[in-house]
Formats: C-alpha cells, sequence, structure tokens
C-alpha cells in the first residue's frame, strides 16, 4: 500500500503496487494468461452491485427531499405547494424509476449467465447520474441545510459524483455500449 488517494474529502481509495509478483501453485483463478478477464467479470459483478446500492442511497435521499418538502414552510403555504419544487420531485422520482428496470434487466442477465456488458454499461451511467440528480435535487429542497452536518446529503452527493468517474467514467461507458450496439 503506497497511500491514501482521498476522493473528495472522503477516503477509501489507494493507491497500491506490486512487485515482483509469483502465484504459488494451486492458487491461480482460471487459465494463466486469461486473469484479465476473470478480473473483467468481477469488475461488472461489482459495478452492478454499486449500482443496486446507487438506487438505495438515490431513494433515501428522495424520501429526506419529500420529507422536507413537506414539513417545511414557505411564504405561501409548504415547500410542496410550489411549483418548481414539485418539479425537482417528479424529474427525482422519473430519474428513479426509469434506472431501476435498466439495473434490474442488467442483474437478472448476470444472473442468468448471459452477456450483460451492453445492459451493465447503460446501467452504470444511469444510475451514478440518477444518484447525482436525485441528490442534487434533495439538497436544492433542503437549501442551506442540505450542505450540513445534519443529513446524509452531502456524502450522497459525493458519491453520486465520484460514481460517474470511479470505475470508468461515464464517457468510456458511453463509447463502448455505443461501439458493441453499433458493431
Amino acid at each position: 500500500m503506497i497511500r491514501e488517494l482521498p476522493v473528495l474529502g472522503a477516503g477509501g481509495q489507494w493507491e497500491i503496487a506490486l512487485d515482483a509478483v509469483t502465484v504459488p501453485p494451486g492458487h491461480l483463478l482460471g487459465e494463466a494468461g486469461r486473469g484479465l478477464r476473470v478480473l473483467a467479470e468481477r469488475v461488472r459483478l461489482g459495478r452492478l452491485l454499486r449500482c443496486l446500492r446507487w438506487l438505495g442511497q438515490a431513494e433515501r435521499a428522495f424520501t429526506l427531499m419529500r420529507e422536507r418538502a413537506r414539513s417545511r414552510p414557505a411564504a405561501s403555504g409548504r415547500l410542496a405547494d410550489l411549483q418548481l419544487v414539485q418539479a425537482l420531485v417528479f424529474e427525482a422520482l422519473l430519474a428513479i424509476r426509469t434506472t431501476r428496470p435498466l439495473v434490474f434487466e442488467a442483474v437478472a442477465l448476470v444472473e442468468a449467465g448471459r452477456d450483460a456488458r451492453v445492459e451493465t454499461g447503460l446501467a452504470k451511467v444511469a444510475a451514478a447520474r440518477m444518484l447525482q440528480q436525485v441528490t442534487d435535487a434533495a439538497i436544492q429542497v433542503h437549501g442551506a441545510a442540505g450542505l450540513g452536518p445534519d443529513t446524509p446529503l452531502p456524502a450522497l452527493f459525493r458519491t453520486g459524483r465520484m460514481a460517474r468517474l470511479l470505475d470508468g467514467p461515464d464517457e468510456l461507458h458511453i463509447t463502448t455500449v455505443a461501439r458493441r450496439v453499433l458493431s
């Protein structure tokens, strides 16, 4: 372990170095020279697990946004009565509900042992964007309170932003999926 690499103020990422690595007999996973293929399958599964977690985190942010809109008074009533707040709630719900089937479809294909590379790429980009969008809307409805330590929203937003870069940036998945679909 070389050093920890904080991302947007949060830890958990590390720089590592592998030097003179040898594999003892009987400890090789799969065929020699096919390690990247095994790794790619594990990474794909990890992406889907993160997508599922991002759906849950977005649901949490959405719940907080809804509660805040219902309970926070505004000059003319509740925040929930303002059309711009209603639009934020609608767009957040739409993002969650349209992302969920993409993720579940990819999971079902992996579970069935089928090729899910396109579906995983779609799910990863959609889920990362969705989490960032929903948490951003929740922060907006909370106002300055959404930036402070009293809600999990800042951490959820940070996760959403990091999700769009870690595990491959959106652009990588977009071009990979497009190439597959167009070939």
